[in-house]
């Protein structure tokens, strides 16, 4: 609900227009030298906004630099506030809690320069989202009180009723269920005299929240259903994944099994097909408990296995929140032995000051407590310093292993001495691309479960003939797998493994394919396509660490794929020029074949050789 409530704070300054006849019209004001320079800089706002924050956050932060730089030049310290504000969010929504606060904290400074209450309070609330996301209630409330106060002067209605939301929340969490209910019945009450539906939505789930914790199932469900009739409606997949996570555990505690995961079970598939790993997650406890509270200890286990599996892939995944407590745990040493080698050098003067006074026939006596004050503080602060030393060493011993599950071996050992990796130019990478056929259509004749089940499988078999071959895989998009041979250093050989690679891709495809037929079970066919080129490869986010390709050859082997058949591999003239020589390998020539947006290219189908 944390990152719903920081999307709902922007949107009383971006509007709520997602048509494309709109997004054009932004686009046009933007471009267009003739519009007042504080239209072109809203547009040009609203326009990243609503285009590219969910979908594209690292665009966004690059549009929001443009108009960082456009209202700079021409004076305009309210949309500098705001375009910082928009950077601040995309680092958020990547997880890199730490750059969110610094451009928080520089458009709460520019917004008070401008005297925009809106910007400042905007950039309080976003702040206090970050104290309650590290469990400090205190100052989180403190925020948004402040955020809330100011909202209500300048006007800010939806403002308004995302902090009550948040103040509400808080004061649930803190055990004031009565004043948490309190604020959760003004925000809904406000959020429907401005006819605002997500809000509406949100403040129904806040409240089925409060009447969960008082077990007032039956309200609570009621409240839980509404939200998710609204958000359905609105096509918000997280608030309606979490609730119905939330419905499916209320009717396990109520001991209606078939309810609690007939939700959790949906919960799970609209997770899976927003590929949020923590709803997934949470829906596999819930499935998990329903079923434990039924008595079906195998499907049970199931899930619980599942979801420990998803918690080992959220662990991953916060590697760099863990360098991040790791670096403040070092500093914390480091202050604490300072501040006692001060307090004991004050001791030390102390003592030496009331030596002189009493006298020479007292100095000795004195000076003999004090070294054994100093040997006893040397000794406690060279016990400390091991201890603290050790927790160190251990937590990067973590970290490293955990660096290497997700970066290539080079890459993290670059981060790890530097605390960066720069981004490279790789000439000589080979890039794979696989898609399943009519995926959507035999999805539907499967379960939720099962589909997972056997994307999970595909996936899993690829990755350890990845794994075999040496090549680098760089992420899965849906039932598409993209991986890269060459990555981060070429060597002689990357390109004939990424295409070996491929053909036993297509092999274990057609091996399950024929076990499925055999029991009467659907299974996938698949298109490989791989192309040879350059490509920038580097790092992109901070808590979820992802190393990633971009460049003209990657959209070439996804039109590779896209041109193939199914159960071929097919590659491009490129790669067919590096591996034709190779003994193991014979091709068919394809001649030209039209490429959408890139006109007729050569291809060939590669298989291995039957001599």
């Amino acid at each position: 609900m944390r990152i719903a409530l920081l999307f709902i704070v922007l949107l009383g300054w971006l509007g709520t227009a997602k048509a494309q006849a709109e997004l054009d019209s932004l686009w046009r004001v933007w471009q267009d030298p003739d519009q007042p320079d504080s239209a072109r800089a809203r547009a040009l706002g609203k326009y990243t906004w609503t285009k590219h924050l969910y979908a594209k956050p690292d665009s966004a932060e690059y549009f929001s630099e443009v108009m960082y730089s456009f209202s700079q030049d021409h004076g305009l310290k309210k949309w500098m506030g705001w375009a910082l504000l928009g950077q601040g969010v995309s680092y958020k929504i990547r997880g890199a809690n730490a750059k969110a606060l610094d451009y928080w904290l520089r458009a709460e400074a520019l917004s008070r320069v401008a005297g925009d209450a809106a910007g400042v309070a905007g950039a309080m609330n976003n702040i206090g989202l970050l104290y309650f996301e590290l469990g400090d209630l205190a100052h989180a409330l403190d925020y948004h009180r402040q955020s809330l106060s100011m909202r209500v002067q300048c006007n800010d209605s939806i403002g308004v009723g995302a902090s009550l939301e948040s103040i509400g929340d808080i004061h649930r969490l803190q055990g004031r269920l009565d004043s948490a209910l309190s604020y959760q019945h003004r925000a809904l009450a406000h959020n429907e005299r401005i006819r605002f539906r997500m809000g509406i939505g949100i403040a129904h789930k806040c409240l089925g929240d409060i009447f969960r914790d008082q077990r007032k199932y039956a309200t609570a469900l009621d409240h839980y259903a509404q939200c998710v009739s609204i958000v359905r409606e609105e096509g918000n997949v997280l608030t309606l994944s979490e609730t119905l996570t939330r419905m499916g555990f209320v009717y396990t505690e109520m001991g209606e099994v078939a309810k609690a995961v007939a939700h959790c079970r949906e919960s799970l598939a609209i997770a899976v097909a927003a590929t949020n790993l923590a709803e997934q997650m949470h829906a596999c406890d819930c499935v998990y408990g329903a079923y434990k509270r039924g008595g079906v200890r195998d499907q049970a286990l199931h899930y619980l296995e599942r979801s420990e599996g998803f918690a080992d892939s959220l662990r991953v995944e916060d590697v760099a929140q863990q360098l991040q407590r790791m670096e403040f745990t070092k500093q914390l040493y480091g202050d604490s032995l300072l501040q006692a080698e001060r307090e004991q050098r004050v001791a030390v003067t102390a003592e030496v000051a009331i030596a002189r006074e009493k006298g020479r026939r007292n100095l000795l006596l004195v000076m003999g407590g004090v070294v054994l004050l100093l040997a006893a503080g040397l000794w406690s602060r060279l016990r400390y310093v091991h201890r603290s030393r050790a927790v160190i060493k251990a937590e990067m011993e973590r970290n490293e292993v955990l660096l290497l599950n997700i970066l290539p071996a080079d890459v993290a050992r670059e981060l790890k001495e530097t605390g960066t990796s720069q981004a490279r130019t790789i000439h000589g990478a080979t890039i794979l691309f696989s898609d399943f056929k009519d995926f959507t259509q035999l999805s539907q004749s499967l379960s939720a479960t099962d589909l997972v089940a056997e994307v999970d499988a595909c996936f899993e078999a690829f990755d350890h003939i990845m794994e075999k071959h040496g090549i680098e895989k760089i992420k899965t998009i849906g039932d598409a797998y993209m991986a890269a041979g060459g990555l981060p250093v070429p060597t002689a050989d990357s390109t004939k493994s990424t295409v070996l690679a491929a053909m036993e891709m297509q092999e274990f495809i057609k091996s399950r394919k024929i076990e499925h037929d055999a029991l009467g079970k659907p299974a996938f066919e698949m298109r490989v396509g791989i192309h040879t080129g350059p490509v920038v490869a580097g790092i992109v986010g901070v808590k979820k660490f992802a190393y990633d390709i971009w460049g003209d050859t990657v959209n070439t082997a996804s039109r590779m794929e896209s041109s193939g058949e199914v159960g071929q591999v097919n590659i491009s003239e490129a790669t067919y020029e590096l591996v034709k020589q190779e003994h193991e390998f014979s091709f068919i020539p394809r001649g030209m074949v039209e490429v959408k947006g890139k006109g007729a290219m050569v291809m060939y189908y590669a298989m291995r050789s039957s001599t």
